[in-house]
């Protein structure tokens, strides 16, 4: 079985007016990779490419670390760790915000949310939706996803997340998204200091550390068929600037909802071998190796949401299920 591991932001500290930016500290990481490595053997990128293009073997407990969106304190505070260990991971950045040098609004909606109270963010929004017709209240179905996907947050917080995230993905709403931003942070500034830079990503690309989170971070399922294939074929034909094939690709949000439909099978006409969800759950076998799951860090061993407490892990976790039958 496969079981990976993702992480987002890394920083030596998380002290911000609110609670909104989430993730682990250097010294959590390193803590953490070390309790994992007593349960199995991480593997390389290209093991986890071999093993499903030419079936090749993995060991029986394998771990596999991977980071979303491309943040510079990946690479600067991470890195060097991975180093140390000899530990290898797959980053997926974001293509189109390296590509346009802006700031995503998923990133936008984090720091925005470090500086204004939740219920007054959400309010800001909604007022400044009025103009567009508004953002309708979540329905039961919906209240019930914001509290499965945000199940790590107090539920006033995961609503916000919901409608940020899942309601206010029209271009109408990015603007709204973009006005209040505008009002509080520097974005050429927040851009140089958030992300990669080319140099960083060049080095990952030589040692196959590289990957996609895809040209926009919204919910790729969401897309219509024709701008979900232009949007992953923009992804991939990214990385021919620096030069690199990649190989690999995570799916923003990575519920059930925004891999669903048509995604693993565009992925895969776009050039990606393999690509991750974040269902949690093993990876006992590569049947839908453009739907692999994933864990978030917080709820494995070593992280503040241990699921598994003192339990053997792999045989604690239970197999991919959310696509079983798709092809």
């Amino acid at each position: 079985m496969l079981i990976t591991a993702n992480y987002h932001y890394i920083r030596h500290s998380f002290d911000l007016p609110y609670p909104s930016i989430c993730g682990v500290t250097p010294d959590q990481f390193k803590k953490q990779l070390i309790i994992l490595s007593r349960f199995g053997a991480f593997i390389h990128p290209l093991q986890l490419k071999e093993a499903i293009e030419q079936g090749t073997s993995i060991p029986s407990h394998s771990l596999f670390v991977t980071f979303d969106d491309g943040l510079r304190e990946q690479y600067e505070l991470a890195l060097p760790i991975l180093d140390e260990l000899g530990i290898p991971a797959l980053f997926f950045v974001i293509t189109g915000v390296l590509s346009e040098k802006k700031v995503s609004p998923v990133h936008k909606i984090h720091l925005l949310r470090s500086v204004i109270p939740p219920g007054v963010l959400l309010a800001r929004i909604v007022s400044y939706a009025e103009a567009i017709g508004g953002i309708a209240p979540l329905t039961k179905e919906e209240e019930e996803r914001a509290m499965f996907h945000y199940d790590y947050e107090p539920p006033d917080v995961a609503r916000l997340k919901y409608v940020l995230n899942f309601k206010c993905a029209s271009a109408a709403h990015q603007q709204i998204i973009d006005r209040i931003f505008q009002e509080h942070f520097d974005e050429k500034k927040v851009y140089t200091e958030l992300y990669m830079n080319e140099a960083q990503l060049a080095d990952l690309a030589h040692r196959h550390f590289l990957g996609s989170h895809g040209y926009e971070h919204v919910p790729h399922a969401s897309l219509s068929d024709e701008a979900l294939r232009s949007s992953l074929h923009k992804s991939f034909s990214y990385f021919s600037r620096i030069p690199y094939t990649p190989f690999a690709i995570s799916y923003p949000y990575g519920s059930r909802e925004a891999c669903g439909g048509n995604l693993s099978r565009f992925a895969r006409d776009a050039g990606f071998v393999y690509g991750f969800t974040m269902e949690k759950a093993g990876a006992d076998s590569f049947k839908n190796p453009l739907l692999l799951p994933r864990f978030d860090c917080i709820d494995l061993p070593g992280g503040k949401n241990n699921t598994f407490g003192d339990a053997p892990l792999f045989s604690s976790v239970q197999p991919a299920s959310w696509f079983d039958g798709h092809s």
